[in-house]
């Protein structure tokens, strides 16, 4: 019975990872056949982060523009790495890093190609 469960456990951790997926406000970012995405992180003296995408879209208002599960529901990330190992997981690569005046982190991601 153990050996049963930990290969059931097995294939759903497969499949969920398999499935794995970048959304943006409820917008899954394969499906509109976006290479390249910004990565924009906002943090404020209370150590709460903004982090905003762009992939092109019409903007929606301030703050529209989030990391969301399939459901629409924000995704919180704390720090400028959890965003890296999310999009990293999510088949991102980081193409570049770089910080504006106001000290917001820019990050560019292109999609990782199948080989």
């Amino acid at each position: 019975m153990k050996k049963f469960i930990v290969v059931l456990s097995i294939i759903i951790l497969g499949a969920m990872v398999s499935n794995a997926q970048v959304y943006v406000d409820g917008v899954n970012l394969d499906e509109m056949n976006v290479e390249t995405c910004k990565v924009t992180i906002t943090s404020y003296s209370n150590q709460k982060k903004i982090i905003q995408v762009n992939y092109g879209q019409k903007v929606k208002g301030f703050n529209k523009d989030n990391i969301t599960d399939e459901r629409g529901d924000k995704i919180v990330f704390y720090t400028e790495i959890g965003v890296i190992n999310f999009m990293q997981k999510n088949n991102w690569e980081l193409f570049y890093l770089g910080y504006t005046v106001g000290n917001d982190v820019i990050m560019v991601y292109t999609k990782k190609t199948e080989e």
